[in-house]
């Protein structure tokens, strides 16, 4: 399928949960390709390949998966103008939600939009739709000292001081998160202390650098 965006859905583990998820992507969905990233060593490996035929499967050695996001994009990084985060557990609600994203940003010539997810809502990008322009000019698309949180907050700490971040509260990505009691996989509190640890430490080194690189983008587009 010929598609500017590509939405990107890391899974281990999860293939009941990342089966409910695709299916809401496929039926809400208008041109999004969608890329699912899995591990090889997953001992559940082998219950995702009857999920769905329409999306494409990227198994490769086990790492972070910032890591593995960053590797994927950066691969793609020419073919796609606009990317997309999402988590295996999802469910998509509002029919063409790609499409309403990718006109939101070329009418605003590029940037950062989220949607609901009927848990953080307005107060965090938690799935960030991004555009192309903005991933090259920071050099990634999950900040690299990461491991697997705090990746929203970076985004809507950029979004918001470099004038580009977009709230969409018409469109619904549900986050079926264990602390809003709807899933059942808790947070890992010693890899979530240990990003907060690295979402500081970008703040306190990086974190104007990488705001300053979108900002003069975005003046120059606007």
């Amino acid at each position: 399928m010929n598609s500017k965006i590509l939405t990107i859905m890391p899974s281990r583990g999860r293939p009941k949960e990342c089966k409910n998820a695709i299916k809401s992507f496929l039926e809400t969905c208008k041109t999004s390709n969608l890329a699912v990233l899995l591990d090889e060593d997953d001992p559940l490996l082998s219950e995702y390949f009857n999920i769905s035929h329409k999306i494409f499967w990227w198994i490769k050695k086990r790492d972070t998966i910032t890591n593995r996001i960053n590797r994927f994009v950066m691969q793609n990084l020419n073919d796609y103008k606009f990317f997309h985060l999402t988590n295996d557990d999802v469910i998509y609600h509002t029919k063409d939600w790609d499409v309403s994203f990718m006109n939101r940003l070329e009418e605003n010539g590029h940037g950062i939009i989220y949607g609901d997810d009927l848990f953080q809502r307005e107060n965090l990008p938690t799935f960030p739709f991004i555009s192309q322009e903005i991933v090259k000019a920071v050099g990634w698309f999950q900040m690299p000292l990461l491991n697997r949180y705090y990746g929203d907050m970076v985004w809507k700490y950029i979004g918001q001081n470099a004038g580009c971040l977009y709230y969409c509260h018409y469109i619904t990505i549900e986050h079926m998160h264990q602390l809003a009691g709807k899933g059942e996989y808790p947070v890992d509190m010693e890899i979530y202390e240990k990003d907060g640890q690295a979402f500081a430490q970008w703040l306190a080194t990086s974190a104007t650098r990488d705001i300053n690189k979108v900002r003069r983008l975005y003046d120059t587009t606007s």
